[in-house]
């Protein structure tokens, strides 16, 4: 049998059999492209469909005539200018006040209720009593607003470290730590600060700009007292007490101030405004103003009127500057040009007569060992006569020898007993510790209350002597205070 015969040509393959595999990937590769190219450009694509048409130019047949268009661009430009400036790169235009409310009045906004409540504003300044800033004064301008605003912490009643406003001296003396008002000076004084920032007044409403402007334009004045062409800042002591009352009181004065009497004129001043702290009960500082002897005897610390010189007499001092009164209304000018003039005249007592030399007797200025009756001459021109009968006298004060006094000796017992429960060992108040020597020398947090050598500005003995120190328990006696102040005079020695 021939095998050749069934078995094909050498140089033919047999056929592979198709399938469809490769579509099958073919068509896989595209939809994965499909798939990136969804992926990588839908995002894109979705920003340009949700773009604004406004956007996108559109080609619009526009059939203004270039005459039409060249006014209506002349038109905008003139709107434009009349805003007064435009910011073309930043979109911005100055719009007139009357235009911008009409805009607002289309937008909806409560425009007309604002321009209802503008108009009620500035009807209500309208009506408000304008004040002349060209002679603003105390009186008229300044006190209205010290008493609506200031008077319940710094009033007659109670002043708030020590300052008191309703009053033009005690205005001008300050507070217990120094001066709040600097004439001439409104940027210099402390009450401009502290009503410009809010601070003061500390209960109610603050000042309006109006009252604070009239207050620094006041002070920028002078801070005068009355609406005068003189008036000055402070009442000073002039060489002349007529001239004093023209320059600085408006009141006409009925008092005769060429022939002053104290029993008619001078007297009754003290009586008024005096005797609660000076009168013939528990005198302070031992200091009576009920009858001309008893004024001319002066206080623990000497005579507080020099005849003749009312501007080296204490008493001057104190009712010019606000200090005295402590308690009510202060003298008025009239009440302290009489006794100014009283004083210059040469302090007579009604019959005519100046003082004369009398009996002193020992204060605390003598020693324990002189005699107490001893007289000593004084000057008729220059210093006043005391009368032994008046001066206060101490029954303790003899058995303590005063040209030897020391701190612990003498001054720390009586801090023990009436100073420590305040300023003792634990948690004195103010800083202020009195039951250590170096403490008491060093004085408190606002700085010492002790001058040695120098008992009239040494802060203690001014608390000592007017009562306000002790706060607590019974005031020092006479002698306590004149032990203290002998103590500081001699140089406040610790042994």
């Amino acid at each position: 049998m021939n095998n050749t015969t069934n078995s094909p040509p050498s140089n033919q393959r047999p056929k592979a059999k198709r399938s469809g595999l490769g579509c099958t990937i073919t068509f896989v590769i595209l939809l994965v492209g499909l798939g990136a190219a969804v992926a990588i450009g839908g995002p894109r694509l979705l920003n340009r469909l949700a773009a604004p048409t406004a956007a996108v130019p559109l080609p619009i047949e526009d059939n203004t005539s270039p005459q039409q268009l060249a006014e209506r661009q002349q038109q905008q430009i003139t709107q434009l200018n009349g805003y007064g400036w435009v910011d073309q790169e930043a979109g911005i235009a100055r719009i007139p006040i009357t235009r911008a409310i009409a805009l607002l009045a289309e937008s909806g906004l409560p425009v007309g209720a604002a321009a209802s409540a503008a108009t009620d504003v500035a009807a209500d300044s309208a009506d408000a009593p304008a004040v002349d800033l060209t002679n603003v004064n105390y009186q008229d301008n300044v006190l209205p607003i010290f008493q609506q605003h200031c008077s319940e912490c710094h009033g007659d009643e109670k002043q708030e470290e020590g300052l008191k406003l309703t009053s033009y001296r005690s205005a001008i003396n300050g507070s217990q730590n120094g001066p709040v008002i600097e004439p001439g000076d409104p940027d210099g004084s402390y009450l401009v600060d502290l009503v410009v920032s809010g601070e003061m007044p500390k209960r109610g409403d603050r000042l309006s700009d109006g009252e604070i402007e009239t207050i620094i334009t006041w002070i920028e004045a002078g801070a005068p007292e009355v609406g005068t062409a003189t008036a000055e800042a402070s009442p000073a002591i002039s060489e002349s007490a007529t001239s004093t009352v023209t320059a600085q009181t408006p009141i006409t004065s009925t008092v005769d101030l060429t022939n002053v009497s104290f029993q008619h004129d001078v007297l009754p001043i003290f009586e008024q405004y005096c005797t609660k702290c000076h009168g013939d009960e528990d005198p302070e500082e031992g200091l009576k103003l009920t009858s001309y002897e008893n004024v001319m005897a002066g206080s623990f610390y000497g005579a507080v009127v020099k005849p003749g010189d009312p501007d080296t007499s204490y008493l001057v001092e104190m009712i010019v500057t606000g200090q005295m009164p402590k308690r009510g209304a202060d003298l008025t000018q009239t009440e302290i040009d009489t006794i100014i003039a009283w004083i210059e005249a040469g302090a007579q007592n009604d019959e005519g007569s100046t003082p004369v030399a009398a009996p002193v007797e020992a204060s605390s200025t003598l020693s324990a060992t002189d005699e107490v009756t001893a007289t000593t001459p004084i000057s008729t021109a220059t210093e006043t006569a005391i009368d032994a009968s008046d001066t206060p006298t101490t029954t303790d004060s003899a058995t303590i020898d005063l040209t030897n006094v020391n701190y612990e000796k003498h001054v720390l017992p009586i801090f023990e007993q009436h100073c420590a429960e305040c300023h003792g060992d634990e948690e004195p108040e103010e800083g202020l510790k009195l039951t250590s020597y170096r403490s008491a020398i060093n004085g408190s947090q606002n700085g010492p209350v002790i001058e040695p050598g120098d008992p009239d500005n040494s802060y203690l003995v001014e608390l000592v002597v007017s009562g306000e120190m002790p706060k607590r328990g019974d005031p020092l006696s006479d002698s306590e205070i004149e032990t203290i102040v002998a103590w500081i005079e001699a140089g406040a020695p610790e042994e």
